[in-house]
């Protein structure tokens, strides 16, 4: 009996993913105060794939600063809403540029910057009181634990990059 009630809860849980999912494609969605915008899991950028939660952490971070500026900012206007992709896609640029450029330039991540990564997420990990909470922080901050890791990688990867290739601090 409990193998007929998995394999029907399954079955349901197959059909309820295809049906939900409209050419194959999946969205995600990003809150405005004017409403919500609808984004593709994966966004192209350069030939470059970046998942729906970067750039939904690009996109909030963008909108968090824009908003410490101008608190009163309007969303439902069109100038506001491209100003804001306009930066985010700035800052997915950058993010995107230095991984491609430490690929091309054999610029790779050594133990250095795993123990600075391993140790500011565990830092974060210990103040929390628990993994839900642990969770629930880097949620606040707009951050999956994948695109956390990523994000901490890319920040010390910076200046290995800008020390080799531009000769800073040599």
């Amino acid at each position: 009996m409990k193998k007929k009630i998995s394999a029907f809860l399954a079955l349901i849980l197959i059909l309820s993913s295809l049906c939900s999912c409209k050419d194959n494609k999946s969205y995600g969605v990003l809150k405005l105060d004017s409403g919500d915008v609808k984004v593709s899991s994966f966004v192209k950028l350069n030939g470059q794939e970046v998942s729906y939660d970067l750039f939904r952490y690009c996109f909030q971070t963008q909108k968090y600063n824009i908003e410490s500026e101008d608190a009163k900012i309007d969303w439902s206007k069109k100038e506001n809403l491209d100003a804001l992709l306009s930066e985010t896609i700035t800052q997915l640029k950058f993010f995107k540029t230095v991984e491609v450029l430490c690929e091309k330039y054999n610029i790779s991540v050594n133990e250095d910057i795993l123990a600075d990564v391993d140790s500011t997420m565990k830092t974060i990990y210990d103040g929390a009181k628990s993994a839900e909470e642990y969770r629930k922080i880097l949620s606040e901050n707009y951050l999956t634990p994948e695109v956390y890791e990523e994000v901490l990688t890319n920040n010390a990867l910076y200046p290995y990059m800008e020390k080799n290739l531009v000769g800073k601090d040599k």
